[in-house]
């Protein structure tokens, strides 16, 4: 199952960690490799039920599609991005209140999978 929540706040981060290596010749060849991929980010949604707490508490992973367009829930072609992580894990889903309505604000990193991180752009 799944579930489709509108969310703000929305904050995505990728940090690569780069390393330089020397080529043992006399050209002195330096390539830079990349070491290790950070996927982090955050969202803000309405408490609608527990579900993301059950997770967070729990240790499960999950997928995240986060989608916008420039006609809010009428996707308009053209105008639309999606991005989808296959794994992730909520870091910290503290409670707070937005104008007297309860609200997550979660914070989650991207689960190792198959030695990477994965993610996926479209633009629609």
């Amino acid at each position: 199952g799944g579930a489709s929540m509108a969310a703000s706040n929305v904050s995505l981060n990728i940090a690569n960690e780069l390393f330089n290596v020397t080529a043992l010749t006399t050209t002195g060849v330096t390539n830079v490799i990349r070491v290790k991929r950070t996927i982090t980010g955050s969202f803000s949604v309405f408490y609608a039920n527990k579900d993301i707490e059950d997770a967070f508490r729990n240790g499960t992973t999950a997928t995240l599609m986060l989608v916008s367009s420039t006609g809010g829930t009428n996707l308009v072609v053209g105008n639309t991005v999606a991005i989808s992580l296959t794994k992730i894990k909520y870091t910290a889903v503290p409670k707070s209140k937005d104008n007297g309505i309860y609200k997550y604000d979660v914070s989650f990193r991207a689960a190792r999978t198959l030695g990477e991180d994965s993610i996926f752009v479209s633009f629609l």
